[in-house]
């Protein structure tokens, strides 16, 4: 018989993905410093990427210009797409720093990063298709 002529199949199925995470080698943490003969934060940490969002960020929390905070990111391992955000306790390792007027470190465990990162949600898609002869001649998904 002709392909033109071949009797096509359907297929029908449903795709369920579970909410995921990053699951990073290294754990959530910062060391933060406050200078105040300068007035200056410095904090340590894997979790900012990229330092240019973060210290925007850090600037309007804590109050002060971007020129008195100071990132320093390190090798960071990956899933950047997890580490871009600056997560409560950026903020709070230095006011804590700032209070006490020494270095603060806080690391977290891998067992409490889990429940606090960022996650993509559940997801449920039905997908239809008709092949014929090995052949997906149409697909859809909703």
């Amino acid at each position: 018989m002709p392909l033109s002529r071949a009797r096509a199949t359907s297929y029908r199925h449903r795709f369920v993905i579970n909410r995921v995470t990053a699951a990073t080698m290294e754990p959530r943490g910062a060391v933060g410093d406050y200078n105040a003969a300068d007035g200056r934060y410095t904090i340590h940490t894997p979790a900012a990427a990229t330092a240019s969002r973060p210290r925007t960020e850090l600037a309007k929390v804590l109050k002060v210009p971007e020129s008195k905070i100071r990132i320093v990111t390190g090798d960071t391992g990956g899933s950047f797409g997890m580490k871009t955000p600056i997560f409560n306790e950026i903020p709070l390792v230095l006011l804590a720093s700032k209070l006490t007027g020494r270095p603060v470190k806080w690391i977290s465990t891998r067992t409490e990063a889990f429940p606090v990162r960022r996650a993509g949600a559940r997801q449920c898609h039905r997908s239809r298709a008709r092949a014929r002869q090995a052949t997906v001649i149409s697909s859809r998904c909703a």
